[in-house]
């Protein structure tokens, strides 16, 4: 199942009042073990520098937008990074303190999804 599919898309979070509440919505999930038996569960976001190294963006429905550096940004202390051997360019909320970490993009996560009230699932 991906956000696509329930007629979403990946979130974005533009701001402290909707970091806030995300966070406090991840809090209160269950997320001491991922589906693999680790310790700790990121969440995917929304956001992404595959096109040009440094120069984030959110990715909604085939749209960008840039993320401005004097705009809201929440990166946990040394990221974006850029480690590894295949280069980090996925955005994801670390478990802990669901701050965002600059990740590569194959990595297996939980996936956080944004979903008009027109279709939003009920019952």
């Amino acid at each position: 199942m991906d956000c696509n599919q329930l007629g979403g898309s990946l979130a974005t979070i533009r701001s402290q009042d909707e970091s806030d509440a995300v966070k406090n919505f991840l809090d209160q999930v269950s997320f001491s073990h991922n589906d693999w038996g680790q310790p700790g569960s990121d969440v995917w976001l929304a956001g992404s520098d595959e096109d040009t190294e440094g120069n984030w963006y959110w990715e909604t429905n085939g749209q960008q937008e840039p993320i401005p550096d004097d705009g809201f940004v929440d990166w946990r202390t040394g990221e974006p990074n850029d480690a590894g051997y295949a280069g980090e360019h996925c955005m994801a909320l670390s478990s802990g303190d669901w701050k965002w970490n600059d990740i590569r993009c194959m990595s297996r996560k939980f996936v956080l999804c944004e979903i008009p009230d027109s279709n939003a699932i009920t019952g």
